[in-house]
């Protein structure tokens, strides 16, 4: 649960889920190259996570953000991206008509300061979010598989599917 909600945060992919200020956030559509996605729990707001969950990251990925506006005025956001280490993050989520979209910045991700990192999203109208990734867990490569579901007016989302596997192959 900790590595997925860490990577729904800083995925789509979540620094300031409440009281999103939409002049701070995007949700213009287009394809967005060398987006950051850091994992780093410590960035997150206290109390967001369980305490007895494992450790995570830091892991950086780098990669595409795609946010399309759907006929029905949802959007519709996926990320791939991956690591230095080659390890991969796949995620793709829909939001309700109502997202004010991303916010993105700076972030230290390790003892290193990294532009261009998501370090917000509206998560309070999430409908769908699909999480599979490769990433530290514990100290060491391992997938994780999440899914979450939401109302589109609610926060938190539900979590409904949290896998952590060993690491596949070479980190794909």
């Amino acid at each position: 649960m900790r590595a997925v909600r860490s990577l729904i945060l800083t995925l789509v992919l979540v620094a300031g889920f409440a009281g999103v200020a939409s002049a701070q956030y995007s949700n213009a559509p287009g394809t967005y190259y060398n987006v950051g996605v850091g994992v780093v729990p410590a960035a997150l707001p206290p109390g967001s996570l369980p305490s007895d969950l494992p450790a995570l990251g830091p892991d950086l990925y780098r990669g595409t953000l795609i946010v399309v506006r759907n006929s029905d005025m949802s959007y519709t956001v996926s990320y791939q991206g991956e690591t230095e280490q080659k390890a991969k993050l796949n995620a793709s989520a829909l939001f309700s008509s109502d997202w004010v979209g991303i916010k993105m910045g700076s972030l230290v991700v390790g003892t290193s300061l990294e532009s261009d990192v998501i370090t917000g999203i509206d998560g309070m109208h999430l409908l769908t979010a699909n999480i599979n990734g490769v990433g530290t867990v514990d100290g060491a490569f391992k997938r994780v598989i999440a899914k979450f579901t939401g109302d589109g007016f609610t926060y938190p989302p539900t979590l409904t599917k949290f896998n952590v596997n060993p690491a596949p192959g070479y980190l794909r």
